[in-house]
């Protein structure tokens, strides 16, 4: 199951298991998530997952799920709080949906406020510099080989067709 401890610099409860829907506003969008699953009912056999951050944007109307492979056992369970692997999925159009992610250190958690998770919970809280994201962009793009380079130039026409046909 995952845990929201925050959305967008807000701090959260809710609780939700593989594939839960998220209703979102449309807009950038910063969770703050943690893998957690114990076995056989004992508190000692829990795996908890460090605080992982997910950057990614939200579309009107768009109905978000996020998608794990549940651990079937101790050691899928202790790999996958490690290195946790999901996608984030659009139900309305059934494609995935680009996001960043960011596996915070566990330091300090215990005993006070995880600096690391605050300082990412901040930027959740700020706007995104405009002009670093275009040089983010270009320099991905020129690194990517051929094929991805053509892949994201599909994304991008399909995104103006959308854009287009959403009034």
């Amino acid at each position: 199951m995952f845990k929201l401890l925050y959305h967008n610099g807000e701090k959260t409860q809710l609780t939700f298991y593989n594939k839960a829907p998220l209703q979102l506003t449309a807009g950038r969008q910063q969770l703050v998530l943690q893998y957690q699953q114990a076995f056989d009912g004992e508190a000692d056999s829990a795996f908890i997952s460090v605080p992982i951050v997910l950057y990614f944007f939200a579309k009107p109307q768009q109905q978000l799920r996020i998608v794990a492979s549940k651990p079937r056992n101790k050691s899928e369970a202790q790999s996958f709080a490690t290195t946790p692997e999901f996608t984030l999925v659009d139900l309305s159009r059934g494609s995935e949906v680009g996001f960043d992610t960011i596996l915070t250190p566990r330091f300090g958690w215990q005993n006070g406020p995880n600096i690391a998770l605050l300082d990412e919970i901040k930027k959740g809280q700020q706007q995104p510099d405009q002009q670093r994201i275009l040089n983010q962009l270009k320099l991905l793009y020129q690194n990517a080989n051929a094929e991805k380079q053509t892949q994201f130039l599909q994304w991008l026409k399909q995104e103006k067709q959308l854009r287009k046909d959403t009034p």
